[in-house]
């Protein structure tokens, strides 16, 4: 009997769950299921229920769901959260967009309790009056959670929404509220400047305006699967106006493609522009490659244009599945890095017949290619050719983590890439996917591996044979991600 029941209270906790993600689009991971199993028993109790039948309640009742989600849907944020984007909005994207708009339309997606809307309020005034601009503004604020919504109408707020990170720009708050007996209260009338407004994303319900010039979507993304992610970005993709901006949280940025989106790097912080026929060139330092993957019109792939050799879906999806390499020995794993050192370079093409190692580097580009395009399957298909020509090998175990990761199975992912760095010394890739992960959730062991991460970038290992690995973006984006996460880890 004991042995059913907890049979029976784990399938009812995994009906919750689900209920719950199907709602959210979020994943909860397994150390977050005690959380909603308590929430749901305060609940049951309140209503006088059984535990056992809570899921079934959610799913008829929207008034009791829509309370539930708002107790476990607890944002985390503070003022000038990320204060490097703030700095790019400031000197970059606020003029830029007060010279192209006479009144501007930007959206805090997941405003949680107000502090990110807020901090854009405050620093829009800012630079209008820097400027001496005439230009106006419509401010959506809204979230999923009703309770946070609530709290942001109250205006007021503790000391711990003020953190190190965001600090320089404190003093613009100034302009909004002042402290009073130890909280910090809004000034009566800012919040007339703020359309505050209850939104699921997932669920399609979007504002009725539409061409957004500014979007904030920050921390959110990297609690959803791969699937979720594409169907919301296209979504706000779809608000937003060719030339407008889209901000997501450092972490996320490498999770994200979309044809329209090109990545954008100012003074260390990255964010995204929506494609226009003729979009305004952006001055970036000379080391970065951040930017459009695809080369100018009739240039011939090479170093630092790696992503563009990657063809689209209905090009590769056309080339052999299975992998011809003449003889049948398998390569040693110096001639695998030769293989991805070719890869990287833009040099991949490989007739059938061809030698080994030029086949194999036709082959990363091919599997790279799937996952880019979450082509999980034909990925895997590629995969299971990789191993046969290379046998147990570093790159297959870190890109087989790759696409653990896009499905949400990341005890598997980190397994993978365990396995990656034991084949090959010093191959930062696998130590940064797996440090990433394990800081995100709070364990010791990610900050360890992001420290052995940047050791390993700053000691220039192989920098260039991995290029095809780092999704388009320049080494020092990750260098950049794994100190903004040591950062954060260590507050």
């Amino acid at each position: 009997m004991t042995t059913l029941a907890a049979d029976e209270s784990q399938d009812s906790l995994e009906d919750l769950v689900l209920s719950i993600e199907r709602e959210t689009g979020l994943c909860f991971p397994e150390v977050h299921h005690d959380t909603i199993l308590k929430a749901a028993r305060l609940h049951c109790r309140q209503l006088g229920l059984a535990p056992d039948c809570y899921a079934s309640i959610l799913q008829t009742d929207s008034e009791e769901k829509a309370r539930f989600l708002d107790d476990i849907m607890i944002g985390e944020t503070y003022f000038f959260r990320d204060e490097k984007q703030f700095a790019a909005l400031a000197s970059f994207v606020l003029p830029q967009l007060f010279r192209e708009v006479l009144r501007l339309r930007i959206w805090s997606v997941t405003c949680a309790t107000g502090e990110e809307a807020l901090s854009l309020l405050a620093l829009l005034e800012e630079v209008k009056a820097t400027l001496g601009s005439a230009g106006s503004w419509t401010l959506l604020a809204s979230d999923i959670n009703r309770n946070a919504l609530e709290a942001l109408r109250r205006g007021v707020y503790s000391l711990s929404s003020f953190r190190t990170d965001g600090r320089r720009w404190h003093d613009l708050l100034r302009r909004l509220g002042e402290r009073q007996e130890g909280v910090w209260v809004l000034r009566p009338g800012v919040l007339d400047q703020v359309t505050i407004q209850h939104v699921n994303v997932l669920s399609g319900q979007l504002p009725a305006a539409a061409s957004m010039d500014l979007i904030f979507f920050r921390n959110t993304l990297v609690y959803m699967k791969q699937e979720q992610k594409d169907c919301i970005v296209g979504r706000l993709v779809g608000t937003l106006r060719p030339g407008g901006f889209l901000f997501l949280a450092s972490p996320e940025v490498p999770t994200v493609r979309h044809a329209e989106l090109e990545v954008l790097e100012r003074d260390g912080a990255f964010f995204y522009r929506k494609r226009t026929a003729a979009a305004p060139a952006v001055a970036k330092p000379a080391t970065s490659r951040v930017g459009p993957r695809q080369p100018p019109a009739g240039s011939a792939p090479g170093p630092g244009t790696v992503a563009a050799s990657v063809q689209p879906a209905s090009q590769s999806a056309s080339r052999p599945a299975r992998l011809r390499v003449p003889g049948t020995r398998q390569l040693s794993q110096a001639e695998l890095r030769s293989a991805l050192q070719l890869a990287s370079e833009g040099q991949p093409a490989a007739p059938a017949g061809s030698e080994p190692v030029q086949a194999v580097a036709a082959l990363v580009v091919r599997i790279v290619a799937a996952i880019q395009e979450n082509r999980f399957g034909y990925a895997l298909q590629q995969l299971g050719e990789l191993e046969k020509a290379a046998g147990d090998n570093f790159l297959n175990h870190y890109l087989i983590g790759l696409v653990f990761k896009h499905q949400g199975r990341l005890t598997e992912a980190l397994d993978r890439w365990e396995r990656a760095r034991l084949y090959e010394s010093g191959f930062w890739p696998a130590t940064f996917q797996a440090g990433a992960t394990l800081a995100a959730s709070g364990n010791d062991r990610g900050a360890d591996l992001l420290r052995e991460c940047l050791a390993a970038i700053d000691g220039r290992q192989h920098g260039s044979r991995y290029r095809i690995l780092l999704d388009g973006f320049d080494i020092s984006y990750y260098r950049h991600m794994a100190l903004r996460m040591l950062e954060k880890f260590a507050l």
